[in-house]
């Protein structure tokens, strides 16, 4: 009988991810994660590595909403920005 093979934590890595669905007021706002311009509001289930980010979403005239955000594995949030002139 062969024993079953075993893997070490640091030799073998699976990527685990979340979806988000990122909404605004007003809508079209640019998204931007860890500093990336990803798209703009709204947003419908993008799927993300999970982890910490900084979320900013931003439009001209208005002040700049941002957030720290946590995705978990195998999860599905939405976030909604309130955007003030």
């Amino acid at each position: 009988m062969t024993e079953p093979t075993r893997y070490n934590e640091n030799e073998v890595r699976i990527k685990e991810y979340g979806l988000v669905t990122i909404t605004s007021r007003p809508q079209e706002a640019e998204i931007i994660l860890d500093g990336v311009l990803i798209g703009s509001t709204p947003a419908n289930k993008l799927k993300l590595e999970a982890g910490d980010y900084t979320l900013e979403l931003r439009k001209p005239g208005y002040t700049t909403w941002k957030r720290k955000v946590r995705i978990l594995s195998d999860s599905e949030i939405t976030l909604n920005g309130e955007l003030e002139r």
